[in-house]
């Protein structure tokens, strides 16, 4: 199995664009995108997203776990302001060793800051160009054609998510043109 690892960063605001262009080079079966300002916290992750891959074959896109975002389905409660990191990393190591790659379903989006997908479905689709929730339409518009999504709850990064900021979902001028 192949894996392609992205983290993109878009100097015109187009992070959407920027991920096309990407994954346009790309070959493999499988891609992963990941935004600037997550981290990995044990350094097997790519082999854990292989195993998470290899095991849950019928999810055609999957995100993970984390501290701070907006969408509570991927987050873990009570995380957000921890500057913590052995707390962050011990919390990554917990849930796998509880969770190792289950996935649960999700009839929501899976957020781009840390997301798994195969290039089947981005072949069909493809991001939304200028703008700045062009992963919610993605996973929308996969949904209504049938795409499975779903969430490792084995996965956890951690992401700093306007950090700082006290609600961080209104904090978008540096997505925005």
């Amino acid at each position: 199995m192949n894996i392609s690892f992205i983290s993109a960063y878009s100097t015109d605001k187009d992070i959407g664009g920027e991920y096309n262009r990407l994954i346009e080079m790309i070959d493999d079966e499988y891609i992963f995108i990941k935004d600037g300002d997550c981290l990995f916290l044990t350094p097997d992750y790519g082999d854990k997203i292989e195993k998470i891959i290899k095991d849950n074959p019928e999810y055609d896109m999957i995100g993970c776990m984390t501290n701070r975002l907006s969408g509570s389905h991927q987050r873990i409660g009570q995380m957000e302001e921890n500057p913590d990191i052995n707390y962050h990393i011990n919390m990554a190591n917990k849930l796998w060793d509880d969770n190792g790659s289950l996935i649960y379903p999700t009839f929501k989006n899976a957020a781009a800051m840390c997301m798994i997908l195969k290039k089947k479905i981005w072949k069909r689709i493809r991001f939304k160009e200028n703008c700045c929730f062009f992963d919610r339409l993605f996973c929308e518009e996969a949904l209504s054609l049938g795409y499975q999504i779903g969430i490792a709850q084995g996965l956890y990064v951690f992401h700093l998510y306007r950090w700082g900021k006290e609600h961080p979902e209104n904090y978008v001028n540096h997505l925005i043109k």
